[in-house]
């Protein structure tokens, strides 16, 4: 996504790489080879629901970057609106 340059940071090549891992994993574990296969509902809701989550993240890192350079009150009331708005996407999506 276009925010992952702004993103980047000394630690998330190690994250990236250990989230690599442990899908690859998880998939021998379940002998499958792809997360979800055999949630075929539950991996068409997430699917379904990527678009407005990757929105959400873009302004939630617009956000962060001016609330971290001093930015108003409007900065962190919008970090604020994106992280609940991506914890609601997240409980209901199970």
């Amino acid at each position: 996504a276009a925010y992952e340059a702004v993103a980047k940071a000394p630690a998330t090549d190690r994250i990236l790489a250990e989230m690599d891992l442990t899908v690859s994993l998880v998939l021998q574990v379940l002998e499958q080879d792809r997360l979800l296969e055999r949630k075929v509902v539950l991996g068409s809701a997430i699917a379904m629901r990527a678009p407005y989550v990757d929105a959400l993240s873009e302004l939630q890192l617009a956000a962060l970057t001016h609330v971290r350079a001093g930015g108003g009150d409007e900065w962190r009331r919008l970090l604020l609106l994106t992280i609940n708005g991506l914890a609601a996407g997240l409980q209901n999506t199970g």
